[in-house]
């Protein structure tokens, strides 16, 4: 004869798993990973202290100007002011020859995004290294989008940038998404950001904050 349960005593429930959400189908998981191994390819192989340095920083407000910085052709007077474009950071020194190279072809990526005018900006970001020349050798190479110089190494240390030539991606947020990209990186990184819609009430993300996912 069964025994019965006392009086006052909650019926106790079988345990549950806990919900981890529906497992993606293997057709699902092989695109996740193709798709993972195609982003890969956005990004340079960088030595661990540049990739040190960038890491940090990625998903958080982009570092501001100095007022030590020099802006060549730039209207804007912070980046705050910038915010609701996608911008693109090219750290470069005229004194390379890859560096200037490495800038044309950061610009050429970035436009072969095709994004409106209005809504993309592309910054040279000039490294200490050479910059006493940095405003002939602009002339020189007759380089017309705007330049930072950043002489003191303000701004270079804020993003990360030191020995070589490394192209980064602003959201529209304005918070520093990616780092140390390829010109193929930088060209998908733009239309990804572009395809993004501006919050004017949601502020970047301050360092110390939780990274975002």
């Amino acid at each position: 004869m069964p025994l019965e349960k006392p009086a006052g005593q909650p019926t106790r429930k079988p345990a549950q798993r806990p919900d981890d959400g529906k497992k993606p189908s293997p057709r699902d998981a092989q695109k996740e990973r193709e798709a993972a191994r195609a982003k890969a390819k956005w990004f340079e192989k960088l030595e661990r202290d540049d990739k040190a340095a960038i890491e940090p920083l990625l998903g958080y407000a982009v570092a501001e100007f100095p007022d030590s910085a020099e802006r060549i052709g730039l209207a804007a007077a912070s980046m705050k002011d910038l915010r609701g474009k996608v911008v693109v950071l090219q750290a470069f020194s005229a004194r390379s020859a890859s560096g200037i190279m490495a800038r044309k072809k950061t610009e050429e990526a970035a436009l072969a995004a095709k994004v409106a005018a209005d809504d993309l900006v592309v910054i040279g970001v000039h490294t200490p290294d050479g910059a006493d020349g940095a405003k002939s050798a602009i002339e020189k190479h007759r380089i017309t989008v705007p330049v930072v110089v950043d002489k003191d190494g303000e701004f270079c240390d804020g993003i990360g940038a030191y020995r070589r030539p490394i192209a980064y991606v602003v959201d529209r947020q304005g918070n520093l998404r990616y780092g140390g990209l390829t010109t193929g990186g930088v060209t998908n990184a733009v239309k990804e950001c572009a395809a993004e819609t501006f919050d004017a009430s949601v502020a970047p993300k301050v360092r110390g904050a939780p990274r975002p996912p």
